[in-house]
């Protein structure tokens, strides 16, 4: 699936969401709900780690999804193409990683 279906599904699944509660997501609500799943996330990490009675791989791999679809919807809100955004990310990327390259051969000689 391309990054621009993937955010329109997002979007239709949220717009879904929106009419079966009668509401809208704000910013401020989708943010808490983002920080929520981040909080599940670290929650499983950690028991996996601490008390893997308690940990569920299940519960982790939701929690990764459920936050995809709130940075999606952030996006989405602020009208940002995730795919434009990524491509971005990944080229500046790219320029700071061959920086790097760079100043660790020269520590090297």
């Amino acid at each position: 699936m391309e990054v621009k279906a993937f955010q329109t599904k997002i979007k239709n699944l949220i717009r879904d969401w929106n009419k079966l509660k009668r509401r809208g997501y704000t910013v401020e609500t989708a943010f808490c709900h983002l920080v929520e799943e981040v909080g599940e996330l670290a929650k499983e990490l950690v028991n996996k780690k601490r008390s893997p009675e308690k940990y569920s791989k299940e519960k982790l791999i939701d929690a990764i999804g459920d936050i995809l679809i709130y940075a999606v919807l952030l996006a989405s809100l602020h009208k940002v193409d995730i795919e434009k955004l990524i491509l971005t990310i990944i080229e500046r990327d790219k320029k700071r990683m061959a920086k790097l390259g760079r100043q660790l051969r020269k520590r090297r000689k």
